[in-house]
């Protein structure tokens, strides 16, 4: 009996546990997203009407999606050396990006969790980021 009642209560922390981590990642990956409109807003400042339709209606990836489409390295070092809050922008989005693998690793099927977030357009702007910022301090 004892060891029924051990395993259901195993069982339960892992649901919480996994229901806790989902909470969480879908709360960063919605400011993740919020993130890129302001990323994109600061590398374009005339964001189109027709971006801004989509995303009301909800397209909540659409600025992210923008923002990979440029794809200029460059232009991103760039804005980072010279504008402070694109700076903390980025700055923002790889450390909420990192606490998101952090949490994925801690549950069960974490490499799979990992592979996707890191696959998910979200996952791609952190790389992008990343090559782009390689060896700015």
């Amino acid at each position: 009996r004892a060891k029924q009642e051990a395993e259901t209560l195993s069982q339960r922390k892992d649901k919480i546990r996994n229901e806790q981590f989902m909470k969480s990642t879908t709360f960063i990956m919605e400011n993740l997203n919020s993130l890129t409109i302001d990323l994109s807003r600061i590398m374009d400042s005339s964001l189109s009407e027709e971006l801004w339709r989509r995303y009301r209606k909800g397209e909540k990836g659409i600025f992210t999606r923008k923002l990979l489409k440029s794809r200029d390295a460059e232009k991103i070092r760039s804005r980072y050396r010279d504008d402070g809050d694109f700076r903390r922008f980025a700055d923002q989005y790889v450390s909420e990006f990192r606490e998101i693998m952090t949490e994925a690793a801690s549950v069960d099927h974490s490499e799979l969790l990992s592979d996707a977030f890191i696959t998910a357009d979200v996952g791609k702007v952190y790389l992008l980021l990343q090559e782009a910022l390689d060896g700015i301090e």
